[in-house]
């Protein structure tokens, strides 16, 4: 239900507000289907979202259940990006059900020109207590778009574990490659540090993005978002 009425909030801030096309994602921050991007909204730009992840390949709770992220970020300053994430475990009666919260920052170094690419530093989940930080991460990353016959964007970055954290992600080396095939299509392939993962992106009315992924290549994650210019 809370979901349901979390949604048409959304929506009504679309119809009511001035909207640009969203960042449809998994992590709460902008990326491509989970590994971090250096591509980062216009500044003013407010992002909700939410996803389904699996179980599968999840650290949260140990991989017990499957939760769905519910977020929001904003871009006040042309390179500061701050975000917060609330994860909800799907199909528990116990403490844990509360879900897990976590807070994200992300600073643009560079931004991309001629031949340089974009160049960006982040932080995940560097506020919760060291027995209950799931999603740590801390990493640097790059980008750079490609016009050929297709517009291509290609992101590599490298994460690390130094921060102490019950679990982290994208430590090594992660990268990804977004291909737009039509105007409102993207096909994504990326690898993030442990696995690859395959999915697409789909913008509707110019307002909402949604993707549907295949994480390890054999499991369903998805989501979907929206983004508002104040």
């Amino acid at each position: 239900m809370r979901t349901n009425v979390f949604l048409l909030f959304v929506v009504l801030l679309a119809i009511i507000l001035e909207v640009d096309p969203a960042f449809a994602q998994i992590t709460g921050s902008t990326s491509l289907l989970t590994v971090p991007v250096a591509d980062m909204p216009a500044d003013g730009t407010v992002t909700f979202g939410i996803s389904y992840v699996d179980k599968k390949y999840s650290k949260y709770l140990n991989g017990r259940v499957d939760y769905r992220p519910l977020y929001a970020a904003i871009v006040f300053l042309p390179f500061l990006e701050l975000g917060f994430r609330f994860s909800r475990p799907m199909g528990l009666d116990d403490r844990s059900r509360l879900g897990d919260r976590m807070a994200m920052a992300r600073i643009r170094i560079l931004t991309e020109k001629g031949r340089r690419p974009a160049l960006l530093i982040g932080a995940h989940d560097f506020f919760t207590t060291v027995d209950r930080n799931y999603f740590n991460a801390l990493y640097v990353v790059a980008s750079k778009h490609i016009e050929t016959v297709l517009p291509v964007a290609v992101h590599l970055g490298y994460g690390t574990d130094k921060m102490d954290a019950l679990a982290h992600q994208f430590v090594g080396v992660f990268a990804g490659l977004a291909v737009s095939l039509f105007r409102y299509t993207e096909v994504i392939v990326e690898y993030d540090a442990e696995r690859v993962n395959v999915g697409a992106r789909l913008t509707l009315f110019s307002h909402f993005q949604g993707l549907v992924a295949l994480q390890g290549l054999d499991t369903i994650i998805a989501g979907a978002s929206v983004n508002i210019r104040l």
